[in-house]
C-alpha cells in the first residue's frame, strides 16, 4: 500500500487515485499530431462531468537536499512528489488540488484534497507544510491525512509549470486519458508572476488504468511509443 488507508466516512474528504493503486504510462505526442489524437479521443471515449478541461498551473515541493529530484534523476522505484494544482479561468467549484503522488515501479498512487477557498492576493510560498496549514485555516478544514504523508523534512518551492489538460474516460473500462498541451516552465520559482520559460516541444498523452501495461485499442494504429517522462524533472533541469 502506497498511502496509509483513510476511512473517508468519517469526514476527512481524503481522495485517493481514481482506482486507488493504478499503472501509468506517458507518450509524447508530436504537435502534428495533436488534433488527431484529441479528435480519436473525443469519438472513442467521453468526457468526465466535471474537470474535462483545465488550465493547471503545477507548483512543486522539495526538500534542500533536492530528494525529489535526486528519486527522478537515479530513476528510483520509490518516489514520491508535493505539489499543488492552481485550476485557472472556469474551476468548476475547486480553485486547487493539493497533492502527494506515489510511485512504487510502475504502480502510482495519489492522496488529494480539492480545495474551494482561494489564496488571498500575493500569497507567499514558503513551505508544504505552511501551505497545508493556510488552507486548513481558510477553508475551517482539516488535512490530517497529507500531514501523516509528510517527510521528516521541510519542502520548499522547486518548480513551476503550466499546461492545458483535456482528460477523458473509457467507455469500456476503467481507465482514464490525459492529453497535456503547451507545457511550459516558469522562471519564477514561488510561481507569483507568469513569466514562461521554455516549452516543451511535445504534447503530452498519459493513460492511467489498473490494468497493467492497458492501451486502448482505437489508438493502435497510432503507434505511440511510451516514454519515462516527468514535468517535474524536466522543469528542474530547464531551470538549471
Amino acid at each position: 500500500m502506497l498511502f496509509k488507508a483513510y476511512d473517508t466516512s468519517a469526514g476527512t474528504g481524503a481522495e485517493r487515485s481514481i482506482a486507488g493503486d493504478i499503472f501509468e504510462t506517458k507518450f509524447a505526442v508530436p504537435r502534428r499530431l495533436r488534433n488527431i489524437v484529441l479528435a480519436t479521443l473525443r469519438h472513442n471515449a467521453c468526457e468526465p462531468d466535471r474537470f474535462a478541461c483545465a488550465s493547471i498551473k503545477t507548483t512543486y515541493f522539495d526538500d534542500n537536499a533536492g530528494t525529489s529530484l535526486s528519486e527522478s534523476l537515479d530513476g528510483d522505484i520509490d518516489k514520491r512528489k508535493y505539489r499543488l494544482r492552481e485550476y485557472i479561468g472556469a474551476t468548476e467549484g475547486a480553485d486547487y488540488s493539493i497533492e502527494i503522488k506515489a510511485r512504487s515501479d510502475t504502480v502510482t498512487a495519489k492522496l488529494r484534497r480539492l480545495i474551494f477557498t482561494r489564496l488571498s492576493p500575493g500569497y507567499g510560498f514558503t513551505t508544504f507544510s505552511a501551505l497545508i496549514e493556510t488552507f486548513e485555516r481558510l477553508g475551517a478544514i482539516s488535512l490530517a491525512e497529507l500531514k501523516v504523508e509528510l517527510p521528516g523534512r521541510e519542502l520548499y518551492p522547486s518548480a513551476v509549470l503550466r499546461y492545458e489538460r483535456q482528460r477523458f474516460d473509457d467507455r469500456r473500462t476503467e481507465a482514464r486519458y490525459n492529453l497535456d498541451t503547451n507545457v511550459a516552465v516558469s522562471f519564477d520559482p514561488l510561481g507569483g508572476a507568469d513569466r514562461h520559460g521554455y516549452s516543451l516541444e511535445h504534447d503530452l498523452f498519459e493513460i492511467k488504468s489498473p490494468h497493467p501495461e492497458f492501451f486502448p485499442a482505437f489508438l493502435g494504429d497510432m503507434e505511440l511509443e511510451p516514454l519515462s517522462f516527468s514535468k517535474f524533472l524536466w522543469g528542474k533541469e530547464a531551470l538549471l
